[in-house]
């Protein structure tokens, strides 16, 4: 009977180290588990960065295209100008025209402030990439050397899952299965 306990107990712990083998495989190891949380900030920072600085140019490329179609309307106005043929007509024809005029410079700031949020944009953009090049690096360094420990801790895990195997072999199903049901759940 003590026989079987101490197996149980030695497959508990067998058991255990697997699933920590197994996360550590799945995983980011403790060493550097605060290099990658800065390193995964600071590239979802980048991102979201260039995001902002591709829908600048978007911005700045639809109201300049909105400009253009507002100096086309303008000159279709004016060449209506010498086709007017009373007051009323010229007068609406002048309210149409200055309408066109102010919608062109509510288009033109717009288009000057996105050009200004693009290039204010760039400059953090680059000023950050510069920032990030030193952390990848360091990232890069680390990531290198857990890959370089990664098939030990594999075959750890391979030895502790033969181990599990070879432990599980003569004890009575009733009972493997409930280790297994305590273990998963605790």
């Amino acid at each position: 009977m003590t026989d079987k306990i101490s197996k149980l107990v030695q497959l508990s712990l067998s058991m255990q180290s697997l699933a920590a083998a197994s996360a550590l495989l799945a995983g980011v190891p403790d060493s550097m588990r605060a290099l990658h949380e800065e390193f995964t900030a600071a590239k979802a920072e980048l991102d979201a960065l260039e995001a902002s600085a591709t829908q600048a140019a978007l911005d700045r490329r639809q109201a300049e295209a909105a400009i253009a179609d507002a100096q086309e309307k303008l000159k279709h106005f004016q060449q209506q100008v010498s086709k007017v043929r009373n007051q009323r007509e010229y007068g609406a024809l002048l309210t149409e025209i200055d309408t066109v005029k102010q919608q062109a410079k509510t288009l033109e700031d717009a288009a000057l402030a996105a050009l200004a949020r693009s290039e204010e944009i760039a400059q953090e953009l680059a000023d950050r990439r510069a920032v990030f090049a030193d952390l990848d690096a360091r990232y890069q360094i680390e990531l290198v050397n857990w890959e370089a420990e990664k098939p030990a801790v594999a075959l750890r895990a391979a030895a502790l899952k033969a181990e599990v195997e070879a432990l599980e072999v003569g004890l009575p199903r009733p009972i493997l299965g409930h280790l297994r049901r305590i273990f998963e759940r605790y």
